[in-house]
């Protein structure tokens, strides 16, 4: 998480800016007319005015790392949040996509017993609780493209289908007409 950044970001800004605001303090009193004169007369004088004015630009240094970090941080913090919910709607609308296609199982039938398992950056699977059957998924910008079967169901059917892919559409027929076959 993030959020280190934004609690880091907070303490240099406020360390920062006191360093900043004591620096500069000591730099507009070396400004005035008797500090000029100080300064013009000793050299200890002029040093501690250099030394107050790297403190204002170490200071300043600070606050704008401070508030980079604290942007970061913000950002980075709502960033995460935003990826968590968007992941969510994708699995969501995969799901529902999914789910228009396998209400019932190509190759034995059953009814609501295909049930996705979604991975991001690694194979989406689908699996059929009652007969076994596997199949790899493949969503693309555009949605539902592809089922590849992987595994057989437990009968040995669906041996003809291995490893190719098919579009949705195929699978939903299959499982359409086999229910239509079984019913008769």
């Amino acid at each position: 998480m993030k959020i280190e950044y934004l609690f880091l970001g907070i303490f240099l800004l406020v360390i920062g800016g006191i360093i900043a605001s004591f620096g500069y303090m000591i730099v507009r009193e070396y400004q005035t007319f008797l500090g000029e004169l100080s300064r013009a007369l000793s050299a200890s004088e002029r040093q501690r005015y250099q030394i107050a004015i790297l403190m204002t630009t170490g200071g300043v240094i600070l606050l704008l790392v401070g508030l980079g970090l604290t942007m970061y941080g913000v950002v980075a913090t709502a960033g995460e949040k935003g990826i968590d919910r968007l992941s969510k709607q994708i699995v969501e609308e995969s799901e529902r996509e999914f789910n228009l296609y396998f209400k019932y199982c190509p190759l034995c039938f059953a009814e609501d017993s295909v049930k996705p398992k979604f991975s991001f950056g690694g194979k989406d699977y689908a699996v059929c609780s009652e007969c076994g059957a596997k199949w790899h998924l493949y969503f693309g910008l555009r949605g539902f493209k592809w089922a590849k079967l992987e595994n057989i169901n437990i009968h040995g059917k669906g041996s003809e289908f291995l490893n190719k892919e098919y579009q949705p559409e195929f699978w939903q027929r299959l499982a359409l007409r086999g229910r239509k076959e079984t019913k008769n």
